[in-house]
């Protein structure tokens, strides 16, 4: 985020950032997360949205979110997963 240490390390290093505000989203279609060293905006970004998937689909965490709270916060879920994030950068 602007102001933040790792947007003036980036900066500093010439590392490409988001050209609007909507880029520092995590759920924006032009959302640009930092590079590492060995991967590329595009690759963090894609692992990302694999993972919080596969997390959230995860048959114990379903479990242990019904037991909690119910059924239909399991359905709720099951529908936020229908919901497939269009990336600008992984077009």
């Amino acid at each position: 985020m602007p102001g933040s240490a790792l947007y003036k390390t980036a900066i500093i290093n010439g590392t490409p950032l988001p050209e609007s505000y909507e880029g520092y989203s995590f759920h924006g279609y032009e959302t640009l997360p930092l590079p590492t060293e060995t991967l590329t905006a595009a690759e963090i970004l894609e692992f990302r949205d694999k993972a919080f998937e596969e997390y959230h689909s995860h048959p114990p965490f379903l479990e242990k979110v019904k037991n909690k709270f119910g059924q239909i916060a399991v359905n709720n879920i099951n529908e936020m997963l229908k919901v497939k994030l269009k990336r600008k950068i992984l077009k």
